[in-house]
């Protein structure tokens, strides 16, 4: 990974040594974490719900995205929120773990990403572009959805994952979620407004089999009941709305708002460890620490606000 990033992205390559020095960590450490998709190739649980809407369907005419994040709860003392100046007036925000350099986010282009880890038994290796590296690509250097998507496109990666996306302009805005894999990426429009994302290939894995669907099938449940409570809003659709979607405990432990936390089998132990709503019409993007169904405030980070760099939990 170290090698990859630096023959192909020294600055990026230089920022993860940085931040390793300034931590007081081994590089190495660093730059796996950051092919941490790549490197665990399927072999936790799969993690986060996303939905979204267009402007068609959201309330202000906004494109609207939200998630829940859910990992192993071991993480959550390493969530992060920080911005990067790119240039005057230009900037990005990012959700991630400690450590890496891009994950959930919104740029000040109007660019909005977010997240679901998927998985074929193709999936392994780092000879491809890293998901995480991918996220950074997207929300600094890509003005809108086109660019985003072609840096998907044309991308090869040894790991799977859905690029969820929201662009807004002086236009209005659309969504649009890519499924990367070993075998190819596929683009997916939304459908009358909405996008839903769980953990399984919407398109089919290309040239490959779906290796979640099988193992962890709450996927499918989530999936299910994500598209029924939407079907029961009477649009027009905000923020609040998306946020109660997230909220959902059908399906048990591992449902939308999940609290996997004691599992017996403390590697398959995981959880909603945040929740993120971008409204990417205005720019913001808001986090809430822990499972959106505790009530706990959604912090707002706009295009105004100072962010300092701190743990949000």
């Amino acid at each position: 990974m170290a090698a990859w990033l630096r023959g192909r992205y020294p600055p990026l390559a230089d920022e993860i040594q940085a931040i390793a020095e300034g931590a007081h960590v081994p590089a190495e450490l660093l730059f796996a974490i950051n092919a941490r998709t790549e490197l665990l190739s399927g072999a936790r649980p799969p993690e986060c719900t996303v939905v979204g809407v267009t402007p068609a369907v959201s309330a202000e005419h906004h494109v609207l995205l939200a998630q829940n994040w859910d990992w192993h709860p071991d993480a959550a003392a390493s969530r992060l929120i920080w911005r990067v100046q790119t240039g005057p007036g230009e900037w990005f925000t990012t959700f991630t773990e400690a450590g890496l350099i891009g994950k959930i986010g919104l740029s000040s282009h109007g660019l909005g990403l977010a997240l679901n880890i998927l998985g074929t038994v193709g999936d392994g290796g780092v000879g491809g572009l890293p998901v995480h590296v991918a996220c950074r690509l997207i929300l600094e250097g890509c003005t809108n959805l086109a660019a985003a998507v072609g840096v998907l496109l044309k991308s090869r990666f040894t790991a799977s994952t859905c690029f969820n996306l929201g662009y807004a302009d002086g236009d209005g805005g659309s969504l649009a979620s890519v499924e990367v894999s070993p075998g190819g990426a596929w683009y997916l429009p939304p459908v009358d407004g909405w996008l839903f994302h769980t953990n399984h290939f919407l398109s089919g894995p290309p040239r490959a089999v779906d290796s979640y669907i099988a193992e962890w099938p709450d996927t499918l449940t989530r999936l299910s009941c994500l598209t029924e409570l939407a079907k029961a809003l009477t649009p027009p659709v905000g923020l609040n709305d998306l946020g109660d979607l997230l909220k959902s405990h059908h399906g048990g432990n591992t449902a939308i708002c999940a609290h996997d936390f004691d599992h017996q089998d403390y590697a398959r132990r995981q959880g909603t460890l945040a929740s993120v709503q971008i409204d990417v019409t205005s720019r913001t993007i808001s986090v809430s620490c822990g499972p959106p169904c505790t009530n706990k405030p959604y912090d707002p980070f706009g295009d105004d606000t100072e962010i300092p760099g701190e743990h949000v939990s």
